[in-house]
C-alpha cells in the first residue's frame, strides 16, 4: 500500500502527536508498506524523533509553518502537494488533527482516494481552548468528509454528532516502555512528566503538593519536562520555600530512569487525547493521581484499583496523594495492578489494528 501521512509540522517538534505518527509511519514501513509524509516544514527541517530513512518526507517548504499562511501560500502548497499525491499512485490519505485532515482532503478532491482524519484530543477540548465558533464549526463538520474517523477511546465517540457515529473508529496510543522488570527500592519520590503549560497544570500541583510537604518532608516531587512557564512555576516554588523538596530536571530522553525510581504518578492535566505520560507511568507500575473529569485520565486510571481519582480542588488532590504516601501496601497493590490494566495497548497489538484498518480502506475503495 501507499499511504501519505500529513502533519502541519514536524522540524525539531518533541510533541505526543508527533511522536505516535513517526511511530505508526515506522511500523507501517516494517509491514512492507510504501510511507509519504507531508509538513509544512522548511527544507532543512529535522524531526525530534527518528524518521524511518525509507519514508519520503515532503517538506513543502513555502511559508513559515508557525505563522498563518496568505491565500497565496496555500495555494502554492496545495499545488506541490497535489503533484505528490499523484506521483504517489496514493492508496490512503491520514491527517493528523484537523489542519492535517483538511489539507489532504482538499488536496486530493476528485481523485477517489480515502481520508481519513486522525482526531489526536479529546472531545470535550473546546471546553478548554480558547477558538472561535466558526473554528469550532470548521473543525467539526468538515469531519462529514473523512472517510473514516479514529479516536482514542471508546468512550469518546459518544461525545461526537450523531451522524458522524458511523465513519468513528477507536485505536488507541501504544505503550512503548513496558519495562518487566520488578520496581526499584522505595525513594519517596512524586513524579510528574509533561510540557510545563496551562493543560498539564503543574502550578495546582506544587500548590497541592504544599498542603503535604511539612508532614511529609521526606517525600520529593519531580516535574520532568520543560516548556513556557517554566520560570513561573520555578518563582512559585521559591515564594512557596519549596525549592529543597521540588526537583525541575527539564526535558530528558531517559524518562524511563524517573518512572522506575518514583513511587506515585501525579497527573493533574486539565484535557489530553490519550494520556502518553500517564500510561507510561503505569505501565512501569506506578499509581497514579489524575481528575475524575479528564478525559482520558479517568479512562486509564481506575478509581482504588491502579490509582486515585479526584474533584479538581487542590484539597481533595493533596489528600490523595497523602492517603497514596501514607498507605505503602496500597501502593504495592496498585503498582501490580497499574501493569496489567496497560497490558492491551502493547505496540504489537496497535501496530496490527492500524495495519488491519488501511487494508480494509483499500479494499472498500476498490469495491466501490
Amino acid at each position: 500500500m501507499n499511504i501519505i501521512f500529513v502533519c502541519r509540522k514536524f522540524g525539531n517538534v518533541a510533541g505526543g502527536m508527533e511522536r505516535m505518527c513517526v511511530a505508526i509511519m515506522n511500523s507501517m514501513v516494517k509491514k512492507g508498506h510504501n510511507i509519504a509524509l507531508i509538513t509544512w516544514d522548511f527544507d532543512g527541517a529535522e524531526a525530534h524523533y527518528q524518521v524511518s530513512p525509507n519514508i519520503n518526507w515532503l517538506k513543502l517548504n513555502c511559508g513559515d509553518p508557525d505563522d498563518k499562511a496568505t491565500w497565496k501560500i496555500r495555494w502554492k502548497r496545495l499545488v506541490r502537494a497535489r503533484e505528490f499525491i499523484r506521483s504517489f499512485n496514493t492508496d490512503v490519505i491520514i491527517g493528523f488533527q484537523s489542519g492535517g485532515f483538511i489539507f489532504g482532503y482538499v488536496t486530493s478532491l476528485f481523485l477517489r482516494i480515502p481520508c481519513v482524519a486522525a482526531e489526536r484530543v479529546s472531545p470535550d477540548t473546546w471546553r478548554h481552548v480558547r477558538t472561535s465558533l466558526i473554528d469550532r464549526f470548521i473543525d467539526t463538520y468538515a469531519l462529514i468528509l473523512a472517510t473514516k474517523i479514529t479516536v482514542q477511546f471508546p468512550n469518546y465517540i459518544n461525545y461526537y454528532p450523531f451522524f458522524l457515529k458511523k465513519k468513528l473508529i477507536t485505536i488507541p496510543n501504544p505503550i512503548f516502555d513496558q519495562p518487566k522488570v520488578q520496581r526499584g527500592e522505595h525513594e519517596k519520590i512524586l513524579l510528574n512528566v509533561g510540557r510545563l503549560c496551562t493543560q498539564k497544570n503543574q502550578k495546582f500541583l506544587i500548590k497541592s503538593f504544599g498542603k503535604i510537604h511539612k508532614k511529609h518532608s521526606d517525600w520529593k516531587l519531580v516535574i520532568v519536562g520543560d516548556g513556557d512557564d517554566e520560570m513561573e512555576l520555578k518563582e512559585l516554588t521559591e515564594k512557596m520555600q519549596l525549592s529543597k523538596n521540588v526537583i525541575f530536571t527539564g526535558a530528558i530522553k531517559n524518562v524511563s530512569e524517573w518512572y522506575s525510581r518514583a513511587d506515585v504518578f501525579l497527573f493533574p492535566s486539565i484535557f489530553e487525547g490519550f494520556p502518553n505520560a500517564l500510561s507510561e507511568a503505569l505501565a512501569h507500575g506506578l499509581p497514579a493521581v489524575g481528575f475524575q473529569e479528564t478525559f482520558g485520565v479517568n479512562e486509564l486510571i481506575i478509581n482504588n484499583i491502579n490509582g486515585l481519582l479526584t474533584e479538581n480542588d487542590e484539597k481533595s488532590f493533596s489528600n490523595a496523594i497523602n492517603y497514596l504516601i501514607e498507605n505503602n501496601t496500597i501502593r504495592k497493590s496498585m503498582s501490580e495492578e497499574s501493569i496489567m490494566s496497560v497490558s492491551k495497548y502493547h505496540p504489537k497489538y496497535i501496530f496490527e489494528q492500524w495495519n488491519d484498518f488501511f487494508l480494509s480502506l483499500v479494499s472498500r475503495n476498490n469495491q466501490s
